[in-house]
């Protein structure tokens, strides 16, 4: 029997979003507190955001930690968000004692 696809349909202003590859529903996925996740979007940037057909956003930003930059990310999104910062200075004190003195 042949597989139902359900019509698509599209407009002028929802033509250019960022789609996931269609292998990408075939996966399982994982689940997070209940939610399947098949896809994550790696971005901070509120327009990629809001116009993908991903299932969740992995937002990562090299500054110091700031609530409101999570807070705009997580507010704009319709989608879970999963965010963090992640600096080169950080990275070097935590892996390398020695780090702090020439960071400093």
């Amino acid at each position: 029997m042949a597989e139902k696809k359900p019509p698509r349909i599209d407009t002028r202003l929802r033509k250019h979003i960022v789609t996931m590859p269609e292998e990408i529903w075939a996966a399982s996925g994982i689940v997070i507190w209940g939610r399947r996740i098949k896809s994550l979007v790696f971005s901070t940037d509120i327009a990629i955001i809001r116009n993908c057909n991903a299932d969740a956003v992995l937002a990562v930003y090299p500054f110091t930690p700031q609530q409101v930059i999570t807070n705009s990310i997580i507010t704009a999104s319709s989608i879970p968000v999963f965010s963090s910062c992640a600096s080169s200075l950080a990275l070097a004190s935590s892996s390398n004692p020695s780090a702090n003195s020439t960071v400093l």
